[in-house]
């Protein structure tokens, strides 16, 4: 079931970094709110899924803008 819930996280990720084009600058300090959360409560079953799902949506948003195409003059 945990696969479900990190699954379901990284799409929501994706999703989200899709509509709202969310900047590389942002995600990568978003990133430490949920491993400090993580670190914090790592005996409570329940909360380490939850901050394990919010990591991976977040780095399915960072998958998302680190895939995007960047076209310049060149």
């Amino acid at each position: 079931m945990p696969l479900v819930y990190l699954g379901t996280g990284w799409l929501i990720g994706i999703a989200l970094a899709s509509a709202l084009h969310l900047p590389i600058d942002f995600l990568l300090p978003a990133l430490l709110v949920p491993i400090a959360g993580l670190a914090l409560w790592w005996k409570d079953r329940r909360a380490r899924l939850i901050w394990l799902s919010l990591c991976a949506a977040i780095l399915g948003g960072l998958y998302f803008t680190l895939r995007l195409p960047h076209f310049d003059q060149n």
